[in-house]
């Protein structure tokens, strides 16, 4: 129920309570829904300025980056990190806005990917011919151990600081590794076979082509009917995890989901 202004001046006219008593009710219902979700100016000053923060360590990473080499993308990354985690402190404890807070937190998970990835390439687990703008757009079993790692700093996030909105993030994470799992059974079951040998028959390959989408489709089901019956549970859409259901969604990867308009709805 929202109460306005004019509801308390009607109350104050019918000596039901007196003018100080209403101004003092208004300051603190201004007080409490300064900083809760809506769709206002500063609010969506907040979410633009996020996402594109969350994008540039993410989506909008391009083969420029590249040329820092694995060392250099890992200390970026870990740069990130660090001042993401620090400007978290910041809003939530000092300055007591819990939504910046949230968009910091998430950046902190958004940049865990591109740590990892900056590791590897270091260590040389990555050819010199993958860039990590592929992470978002195509489907490949290797990519699991970025995903663990993300889902551990997550962890640490929500642990940390619980702010609803560093969820996107891990869900995020949570749908790319669902769509890597396939290939990695797959490879796994077939002794890590190519399906592009050329002493493969035409046979051969159209049967590998065939039990591997059957195998995706099937993990697609069971990953699907988690994601109902979590939807499902009472309450459910009052708490933080319901952006899992929304990624759930049969949608490819690398497409942009309305995140921030998800999150003024959590509420």
């Amino acid at each position: 129920m929202q109460i306005e202004r004019a509801q308390l001046d009607t109350a104050v006219r019918r000596g039901i309570i007196d003018d100080a008593q209403a101004t003092a009710l208004w300051s603190l219902l201004l007080a409490e829904q300064k900083d809760s979700p809506q769709f206002s100016f500063n609010h969506l000053l907040y979410y633009l300025g996020g996402m594109v923060a969350i994008g540039g360590v993410s989506v909008f990473v391009t083969l420029g980056w590249e040329t820092l080499g694995g060392t250099g993308l890992f200390l970026v990354a870990l740069a990130v990190m660090a001042v993401a985690a620090w400007l978290t402190h910041i809003f939530l404890v000092e300055q007591k806005l819990p939504i910046p807070a949230g968009l910091m937190a998430a950046l902190v998970v958004a940049a865990a990917p591109l740590a990892v990835y900056g590791l590897q390439r270091t260590l040389g687990y990555w050819p010199a011919n993958t860039s990590y703008r592929t992470y978002h757009t195509i489907v490949d079993w290797r990519w699991i151990v970025m995903e663990l790692g993300t889902l551990g700093v997550g962890a640490a996030v929500l642990w940390r600081w619980r702010l609803p909105f560093s969820v996107m993030p891990i869900a995020v994470t949570l749908w790319y590794m669902s769509m890597d799992l396939a290939p990695l059974l797959q490879t796994y079951l077939t002794g890590n076979l190519d399906p592009n040998d050329p002493k493969l028959s035409y046979e051969q390959q159209q049967n590998f082509w065939k039990s591997y989408w059957v195998l995706r489709q099937w993990v697609s089901v069971v990953v699907g009917l988690n994601h109902h019956e979590r939807c499902h549970r009472p309450r459910f859409w009052r708490s933080e995890p319901a952006g899992l259901c929304v990624l759930a969604a049969p949608c490819r990867r690398g497409s942009v989901l309305g995140w921030p308009l998800v999150h003024e709805f959590w509420q």
